[in-house]
């Protein structure tokens, strides 16, 4: 379950600032995008998320960005209907460190449709529609470890997913938590350091996602 804790106002923001010229891209070229906004991508939920705060769910129709070979925005598109049509897309990852520099690591829920049971970044997701990468980075830490922290700006990199172009902002924090989070969507959150990272996936010790060993390549070539 995920929630999300933007404001009203601040959706109603990013729904008719972006619906006035995002109508026309073809998978959502018969529906009126603010409806879509409204209706698809999220719908109140009434219950306390953990940490008490009131928040709003996302649905599964959550609509995201989709852009050109330049990271340009060019439209939206529902999410689950991103790799069916070899759409290009954003997402951030969020590495975040203890102050004896071990990495949180993941593990994604065993009922999870795509890489089940795998290890990842800290923090991973979509940047919806409306949302700059920062923006996005910020709602993730909370929705999935319940903090705040002060992020830093890493870097840019892409990679082919299911024949679909992403582009992959990662974002560096400093945090000892504690962290709260769902455990039926995080099935277990440990920190290790890189090298032992490296080392249990050189042995196959441990399985990784795909795009954590690709930012993770990527960190370690800029560090």
């Amino acid at each position: 379950m995920l929630y999300y804790r933007f404001a009203w106002g601040h959706i109603n923001t990013v729904t008719n600032g972006y619906a006035d010229h995002l109508t026309n891209h073809p998978p959502l070229q018969n529906n009126d995008v603010r409806t879509c906004f409204k209706q698809n991508m999220i719908s109140v939920f009434t219950q306390s998320p953990p940490g008490g705060a009131s928040a709003v769910i996302l649905s599964s129709e959550m609509l995201i960005n989709t852009v050109n070979d330049n990271d340009e925005i060019t439209g939206v598109i529902e999410h689950s209907r991103v790799f069916a049509h070899h759409a290009m897309f954003r997402v951030v990852h969020l590495f975040l460190f203890n102050h004896n520099n071990e990495l949180l690591l993941q593990q994604l829920s065993p009922q999870r449709e795509r890489h089940p049971a795998a290890w990842g970044s800290s923090v991973a997701g979509y940047v919806l529609a409306g949302e700059t990468y920062e923006q996005a980075a910020t709602r993730r830490v909370q929705q999935e470890l319940g903090v705040t922290c002060d992020l830093h700006h890493f870097g840019k990199t892409t990679m082919i997913d299911e024949g679909c172009k992403k582009f992959i902002t990662l974002f560096l924090a400093t945090c000892e938590g504690p962290f709260s989070y769902d455990h039926d969507h995080i099935a277990a959150l440990e920190s290790l350091r890189v090298d032992r990272i490296r080392q249990l996936h050189d042995t196959r010790a441990r399985v990784f996602t795909p795009t954590f060993l690709h930012v993770l390549d990527f960190y370690d070539h800029r560090t």
